[in-house]
Order: structure tokens, then sequence, then C-alpha cells
């Protein structure tokens, strides 16, 4: 397998996006597929409290993830949070998943996050969280990765 290339998603690259977003909203609506939405995939892109990181393998969009910068109100910090991370069935199993956290991971460090917290990830996802995190994680509706930071 090629080498995983993690990097924001910029606007022009919308069209990209698009078919990723239709296929996570088919796996999680069923029901008949959706079609690439470009105008909802710049409307994401521009959106400035939402944040787009994307997993690219020989050129190809491949993955992303959704996450936003949010204050935390009892520590006074901030906090990461994702709403989602997709992986397109065709490279599932690549290691997309990983990378996209431990990206988030540092960018979480980088800007002192408390923590990452990953909102309703599916059965899937608490697995694939179980193999990277190493301990067992029951049927939260949230995960929380804790983020490294010399001083809270």
């Amino acid at each position: 397998m090629s080498a995983i290339v993690i990097h924001t998603v910029t606007l022009d690259m919308a069209a990209d996006l698009a078919p990723l977003i239709a296929a996570h909203a088919q796996d999680v609506k069923r029901g008949a597929p959706r079609n690439p939405d470009i105008y909802y995939s710049e409307k994401l892109l521009t959106d400035t409290s939402a944040e787009v990181l994307g997993a690219t393998i020989e050129g190809v969009l491949s993955g992303f993830a959704l996450f936003f910068d949010l204050p935390e109100a009892i520590s006074g910090m901030r906090r990461g949070y994702v709403e989602i991370i997709y992986v397109d069935h065709k490279v599932r199993g690549s290691g997309i998943t990983r990378a996209l956290i431990d990206q988030l991971t540092r960018i979480g460090e980088d800007r002192k996050w408390l923590d990452l917290r990953w909102h309703d990830p599916d059965q899937a996802a608490r697995d694939k969280v179980d193999q990277i995190k190493q301990k067992s994680i029951s049927s939260y509706t949230e995960i929380s990765f804790p983020i490294a930071v010399a001083e809270r």
C-alpha cells in the first residue's frame, strides 16, 4: 500500500470531498445512494467553525476527519472535537483512521488541547480505537483521547 498523506482539505478539493461525504451519508442513513453535493462540500470547507483533514493515497482523497477546536467550560482550556472520521471502503484497513487520529493528536498537542473527543463513533470505530489505545472501550457515545500538555 502506498504512503498515506494527511493534509488540510482546501476549497479547491471540494469536488474530491463531496463523494466521501455522500458515501458517509449512505453508510449512516442507508437507503438509496446519495449524490455527491459539491455545493455542500464547499459550504463545509468555508465554514469558519469547522476544520477538515484529508487522507490521500496515491493522489486520491480516500478519507477525512471533520473536527472543531472548542472552549472547555470547566478548565478554561480548549478541546478538540471530532464529528466524523470517514474512510472509503476500498482502502479500509490501510491505516487511514490511525493516521488521522495521530495527526489530530499532534494538532491537539500544538494547540494545547485538554483532550480530543470523537462524537458517537460506531462499533467498527470503537474497535479501531480499541486497537490504537490498546485498552477496552465500552459503548460510549463519546471517546476521549488525552493530549500531552506540559501544564494544565
